[in-house]
């Protein structure tokens, strides 16, 4: 595996930048009634997913966005929490694409809850899957993910024969502590040689604007079979760090390029990008 961990300064002008016996049973009843009809979606029990490696057929990725929220009411102080979004990308690998593809994408927090983000209907999709939202700001427990978990079933044919297939994975988050703020492993480069580049955009629309807008592109050099998690963090003033862009399982031999830009809100005060970057060659 070849990690990369970078760290970007913000440019100057962006500086410039959670009967009584009676009565209680009865209600008792109507509670586990409502529990088995309308089930919650936050559950204890992990996914028993093997890690995620590269697959010759196709290719479920994560891609997640993470924003930086104000939560205090008062004007008095800024209390950040991050607000996540995740996106379900699913591409084809080989000329003969799968077909009828049905998926389902869920996370366990810092807490340790199971989060159940979306599976799709019985009616599969034909692929590319782009940039469907699967879970919409999110605040979540302990303000972190420690794993996402996707499940794949979809059609190939195989000889005369249509055979329905299914895929299971997880990817263990990366995270960055503050004591790792200072290690000399980040450094300005953001290039894995002859393999990869890293590259984030940050942009000030003007005085006007409550906000940034910021993207992340991933170029490569390779087509070769591989395996890529990322993840990126802001990095206040204060020395706050917030999760920003990540990406999880990405398999497919070609650049990544998210659809559109994020928003970084201006009283976030950003002073850094930090980033790793896992790179395993699976030829």
């Amino acid at each position: 595996m070849k990690p990369m961990n970078a760290v970007w300064a913000f440019p100057n002008k962006i500086n410039a930048l959670t009967i009584l016996v009676v009565l209680v049973v009865y209600t008792l009843g109507l509670v586990l009634m409502a529990k088995v009809i309308t089930p919650e979606l936050d559950y204890v029990v992990e996914l028993n997913y093997e890690p995620g490696v590269y697959h010759s057929e196709i290719n479920p990725y994560a891609f997640i966005r993470g924003t930086a929220i104000d939560t205090d009411a008062t004007d008095d102080e800024t209390t950040l929490r991050p607000q996540y979004r995740v996106f379900a990308y699913v591409n084809a690998m080989a000329p003969a694409a799968p077909t009828n593809v049905r998926y389902a994408y869920s996370a366990l927090d810092a807490d340790g809850m199971m989060k159940f983000f979306y599976e799709s209907t019985r009616v599969g999709s034909n692929l590319p899957v782009f940039h469907q939202v699967v879970a919409s700001a999110e605040f979540v427990g302990g303000d972190d993910f420690q794993k996402y978990f996707i499940k794949v079933k979809y059609d190939v044919i195989e000889g005369t024969e249509t055979v329905t297939k299914e895929l299971t994975l997880s990817e263990e988050v990366l995270h960055l502590s503050k004591r790792e703020l200072d290690d000399a492993k980040f450094t300005a480069n953001s290039a894995i040689a002859d393999v990869l580049n890293v590259e984030l955009s940050f942009s000030d629309p003007g005085s006007s604007s409550a906000q940034y807008d910021a993207n992340v592109t991933i170029d490569f050099n390779v087509t070769t079979p591989y395996h890529v998690n990322m993840q990126s963090w802001l990095v206040t003033i204060d020395n706050d760090i917030v999760p920003f862009f990540g990406l999880y399982n990405y398999c497919t031999p070609d650049d990544f390029e998210p659809w559109y830009a994020s928003a970084v809100y201006k009283y976030v005060k950003p002073e850094f990008i930090y980033v790793k970057l896992e790179y395993q060659d699976e030829q």
